[in-house]
């Protein structure tokens, strides 16, 4: 049975890519007559997806990789104006929450180091303040988000600075329990072949892959047939994209 082609789809999906698609209107407005056109140009010249590794992963070959937390991540000033909203925003972000215990660490030894050379000169409710806060931060888990809430609005400002300086940092991936499904050249490729038709899919050998074995947070599309074998199907369907080697 012939494999029914998208055509307006898939070029909508390849111009989100980067592709130079020769349309003065948005592609969903344009004639068919002008679509097959643009298919039988790109089709001639098509878009490349890079295969990265030994097990078929697609990336998208322009895209630009994430380096820092912000390019996986958004927090908008409006969500850390209150020490609530800190804390679930903190609490999103495993990275960002160890950032956070390990504050508390450091505020459990200087609370620690005041009662001991204020033990005489502390007044009574002061002392106790800071015993209770001490009881808070031993909390391993949790004292840091007490800490905040100790600390109060005044303390924000301290606050918001350790999230925006963490937004700025490299990020570290082997911390990262979950990431943004569609981030990077991966998860690019990913949205792209998740929008074609699974007959497309199945003809080319191209598998969904969500999760490749319990607990994993892996997600991707994978080429489980050879290179060539595919671009000779896709060059068969007169598809307008290709596959190459970048392991």
């Amino acid at each position: 049975m012939p494999i029914l082609l998208n055509r307006r789809q898939i070029l909508t999906g390849l111009l989100g890519l980067g592709a130079s698609v020769a349309f003065a209107s948005p592609v969903e407005q344009v004639s068919t007559h002008l679509v097959d056109l643009e298919w039988q140009r790109l089709a001639t010249d098509p878009w490349f997806f890079d295969i990265i590794d030994v097990d078929g992963t697609i990336s998208e070959s322009t895209a630009v990789e994430p380096s820092v937390y912000s390019d996986l991540f958004h927090i908008a000033e409006a969500d850390l104006a209150t020490t609530a909203g800190l804390i679930n925003q903190v609490e999103r972000y495993a990275p960002l929450t160890a950032v956070f215990r390990m504050t508390a660490v450091s505020e459990l030894e200087d609370v620690g180091d005041q009662l001991l050379r204020g033990n005489a000169t502390l007044e009574p409710k002061e002392r106790k303040s800071l015993r209770a806060l001490e009881a808070d931060l031993e909390d391993e888990e949790n004292g840091w988000a007490e800490l905040v809430r100790h600390e109060g609005e005044a303390s924000l400002p301290r606050f918001r600075a350790m999230v925006q300086e963490w937004l700025a940092d490299s990020i570290e991936w082997e911390l990262l329990e979950t990431f943004p499904r569609y981030c990077g050249g991966q998860g690019i490729a990913l949205s792209f072949f998740e929008d074609l038709s699974h007959d497309v899919r199945s003809a080319l050998d191209i598998e969904i892959v969500d999760g490749d074995q319990p607990g994993s947070s892996y997600v991707g599309a994978q080429l489980r047939s050879g290179i060539d074998e595919a671009n000779a199907i896709a060059a068969e369907l007169g598809l307008p994209f290709r596959f190459r080697d970048a392991s």
